[in-house]
């Protein structure tokens, strides 16, 4: 199987969890909490699938079931982990780093300032990291 398949699938909950310091400290309590509730919940009803499956004669359903479970309950135990190390989870920096410019070791081969520029989405005439004008085509 290729790896994308066997791999870390994509996961919508963990990908939302990577901007939770942009929130204050009350509102990653609720959004943390309310979510470690809400995955207790559907534990309990996956809970219950799989010991239906497991009683039932078919053990390929059974498997996909329990794989369910598993992956529930590794979630659940992760939401916990997350929720007891809330109070270490510091918001991001006030202040944005400036953009670094290559050096012409990094830059790949034929590339210019000005395409580099336009590559960080900066406006490459005007050498500040101001985002570059596109023009939009989609009309």
């Amino acid at each position: 199987m290729h790896a994308a398949i066997v791999g870390v699938p994509f996961d919508p909950l963990r990908s939302r969890m990577r901007f939770l310091e942009v929130l204050p400290p009350a509102g990653r309590r609720v959004l943390v909490g309310s979510t470690l509730a809400k995955a207790r919940q559907h534990l309990a009803v996956i809970d219950a699938d799989c010991d239906a499956k497991r009683a039932g004669d078919n053990r390929a359903k059974y498997h996909v079931a329990r794989g369910a479970q598993l992956m529930m309950q590794t979630r659940v135990a992760w939401l916990e982990e997350l929720e007891a190390d809330l109070p270490g989870i510091s918001a991001p920096r006030t202040t944005p780093e400036a953009p670094r410019r290559a050096t012409a070791e990094e830059k790949p081969e034929g590339a210019d300032d000005a395409h580099l520029a336009s590559v960080r989405g900066e406006d490459p005439n005007s050498g500040s990291a101001r985002p570059a004008k596109h023009r939009d085509d989609s009309r």
